[in-house]
């Protein structure tokens, strides 16, 4: 039987019966989000549709909602952004591991949305893990403000509002999509 203090492995998280929770795994600690209120679960369905749409028929890659990425490794750390990417080439790293288990890494783009709710720093502490994990794209939607702030490695976020065009540069080649669509 492991002892309290020994760290929780991603198989372990994917063999826990709380299905019907958001459970994610930091540095071997597992911890719960809480289910989204409307306006995150709108606007993580608009970006997820938006992105969708363009990725799919153009062969780019997948993107998925809530799905585990396993980024740290000894201790296991597996997050679950609201949606993501992860491109064509990359996906190959699925056969390592199979379908039916975490994406063994980084998704190319991260969607995080929050509302007036959530703690900022908690959201930025979020799009820190995912850079540090590889990202290359971040977007931490803010449901309440209408806004999105763009973070990549290495850059200062681009802080976007309705009126402006989010583009995905060269982690989704040609993708633009005004921000207030997020959010229609």
């Amino acid at each position: 039987m492991k002892s309290a203090l020994e760290p929780v492995t991603a198989r372990a998280l994917l063999m826990m019966p709380e299905h019907d929770k958001r459970l994610e795994l930091i540095r071997g600690v597992v911890h719960q989000r809480p289910h989204a209120v409307w306006a995150v679960g709108a606007a993580s369905a608009g970006g997820l549709r938006a992105l969708g749409a363009y990725v799919e028929p153009r062969g780019l890659g997948e993107v998925v909602a809530r799905a585990g990425f396993w980024v740290e490794r000894d201790p296991d750390t597996v997050l679950a952004p609201n949606f993501a990417f992860v491109s064509a080439q990359r996906l190959r790293a699925l056969e390592d591991c199979g379908r039916n288990f975490y994406y063994p890494g980084p998704p190319d783009l991260a969607g995080e949305v929050t509302c007036k709710v959530d703690q900022p720093e908690e959201a930025e502490a979020r799009v820190a893990r995912w850079l540090a994990a590889g990202t290359r794209m971040v977007l931490l939607i803010d449901a309440s403000r209408r806004t999105v702030a763009v973070h990549r490695p290495g850059c200062i976020p681009l802080h976007l509002t309705d009126d402006d065009v989010l583009e995905g540069g060269d982690v989704v080649p040609g993708w633009t999509l005004p921000v207030r669509d997020i959010f229609a």
